[in-house]
Order: C-alpha cells, then sequence, then structure tokens
C-alpha cells in the first residue's frame, strides 16, 4: 500500500528587503520580511533577471526574534511577538541584472 503524503505551502510574499542598497560585488546580508515565510531545510533566494547568470539561487536561513509582547485577544494572557524572516548573502551582479527590490 503505497501512500504519498504532501503538504502544501502559501507562495511566499516578501514585503520589505534590508538594506536598500548592497555593493553589486556580493556578499552583503540581506533581511527578508513578508508573509508564508516557514522553516524548511532548502530554504533559497531567487534572483532572476536578464543578465549573463540568468537566475542565481543563494542559500538562506529561517529566523525568528521576539520583537515585543501584547496580550492575546483569546486567552488575555501576554504573548510574545515574533518577527518570522530570512537572511541571505547577497550575489554578485553583473549590468544588466535587475535586483530584488
Amino acid at each position: 500500500d503505497n501512500k504519498l503524503q504532501y503538504m502544501y505551502y502559501p507562495e511566499p510574499t516578501i514585503s520589505k528587503i534590508t538594506p536598500n542598497y548592497v555593493s553589486s560585488g556580493g556578499g552583503a546580508k540581506l533581511e527578508l520580511d513578508g508573509s508564508n515565510l516557514f522553516q524548511n531545510d532548502r530554504i533559497a533566494v531567487r534572483f532572476k533577471g536578464k543578465s549573463s547568470k540568468g537566475e542565481i539561487v543563494v542559500p538562506a536561513k529561517f529566523r525568528t526574534m521576539v520583537v515585543g509582547q501584547e496580550i492575546s485577544e483569546e486567552t488575555e494572557e501576554l504573548e510574545d511577538v515574533v518577527r518570522k524572516y530570512v537572511t541571505c548573502k547577497s550575489p554578485a551582479l553583473d549590468e544588466g541584472t535587475p535586483k530584488p527590490w
């Protein structure tokens, strides 16, 4: 009896990338905030556009950080507010490669 199990994850949406500017030489730490970000062993960030390199994929890490506390509407207890975000290193870009921000 072969059964295939799968999980559906909504497409991540990036709402903010910091810093706003980096060197085109690559290697700068980027932080990406957004929705539907989730922890995964194979997380990566894709930079795509018209360039001699085509699409560039760099490894990334899922991060969490407690940024404050608020009272829960359901339990009326104090709960941590957690920021979920992704970090990666910027790739080296050549002329004509659009930046993702």
